[in-house]
């Protein structure tokens, strides 16, 4: 019996084996038969699907081609008034005044007045120009006052009023002097006109970046701080005019009880606290030029 028992369990496991086997074939059989008919007739295998993104196969979008420095307009100040150059790259002609080399480490600029020219021997001052392109620095570091050059830089208008852009430009050439600085200067003044504070302060927008001239005393400092100062000028009228000025290398300081004639630009109206805590409403006057 132990015999016969030992048998019977062999068989049973030998078939148990037997069993797994027919199941094994007949599943992998039924999955390739469902792999068939979901294929239909062709037993290609399926291409290999992959998540990889493809690759882009747009065309490059050509660079620009810049406008040779030869071919750019040479132009003077009243060719842009009207907007015509409006960011546009020009050629001008500048004479440097008021010169400054500033090097501290690492940083190194050039702060100047321009006086860009404009219509023949006419000049037009501009604010306080700063140059920090490395190649410029080095050119005009040892530039002296009433040097000229000729500026390679890009139009723009700020608050209406035509503006070049220094600190970018693009070159710079000294060119032969067109005339002296002191006739530059003197072409300026002759070209501000006497305006009463009071047509000012009626039409503002009128006169905005209008040349003007003002004589008259300064009664009170505002401000001083190096060569920028800040001043209210008696001209005799019921009203002051305020002043705003950044004096020259070598300049004298400005003292209250100075009689003095200031020619610049007017920028419209100012408001200020007087002494007396009033508060006071004049026009502004970004001074290019003061004669004692």
């Amino acid at each position: 019996m132990v015999g016969r028992a030992l048998y019977k369990g062999r068989r049973s496991f030998t078939g148990r084996i037997v069993v797994y086997v027919l199941m094994l074939c007949i599943l992998t059989g039924c999955s390739s038969s469902g792999a068939g008919n979901s294929a239909g007739t062709d037993s290609t295998p399926a291409a290999k699907v992959t998540n990889e993104p493809k690759k882009a196969t747009s065309t490059p979008i050509p660079t620009p081609t810049e406008v040779p420095i030869e071919d750019i307009p040479e132009v003077v100040y009243s060719d842009c008034v009207d907007g015509a150059y409006d960011n546009k790259k020009v050629t001008i002609t500048v004479m440097l005044d008021n010169l400054e080399y500033v090097e501290i480490g690492t940083y190194k600029v050039v702060n100047f007045d321009a006086w860009i020219l404009d219509k023949r021997d006419k000049y037009i001052i501009k604010d306080y120009e700063t140059v920090s392109d490395d190649k410029l620095v080095n050119l005009l570091k040892n530039a002296k006052n009433g040097d000229f050059y000729k500026f390679t830089l890009k139009v723009s208008r700020t608050q209406g009023v035509v503006s070049f852009g220094f600190h970018d430009a693009i070159s710079a050439q000294k060119i032969d002097p067109l005339t002296t600085k002191e006739k530059a200067i003197k072409t300026f003044t002759k070209a501000c006109a006497t305006v009463a504070v009071k047509d000012i302060e009626r039409n503002p927008d009128d006169y905005f970046y209008s040349k003007v001239a003002f004589k008259g005393e300064v009664f009170q400092l505002a401000k001083e701080d190096g060569d920028w100062l800040e001043f209210l000028l008696d001209t005799g009228e019921d009203d002051p005019v305020y002043v705003v000025y950044m004096k020259h290398e070598g300049e004298s300081r400005i003292l209250e009880g100075d009689k003095i004639t200031v020619y610049g630009y007017c920028y419209k109206l100012y408001s200020y606290n007087s002494v007396l805590g009033t508060k006071m409403t004049v026009p502004k006057v970004g001074a290019m030029v003061i004669e004692y």
